[in-house]
């Protein structure tokens, strides 16, 4: 989770770069997840691309919380 707390703090910032890692990382698992709901490839990379949007969208009111 630091890492990925490293990133989200880059991206805040406006490095490119962190979000290209970030993409990456997580692209695929998003993409299995929607697949297995849904069926269609196709609406699974609609759906996947439609996370990352909103997830960027919101990144500047994410605030990061230890664990207790």
């Amino acid at each position: 989770m630091y890492g990925d707390f490293l990133l989200i703090r880059k991206m805040k910032q406006g490095d490119d770069a962190a979000f290209d890692i970030f993409v990456h990382k997580y692209y695929q698992e998003i993409l299995n997840y929607c697949h297995y709901h849904c069926f269609d490839k196709a609406y699974a990379q609609d759906l996947t691309q439609e996370t990352f949007v909103r997830f960027f969208t919101k990144l500047s009111e994410y605030h990061y919380r230890e664990k207790p």
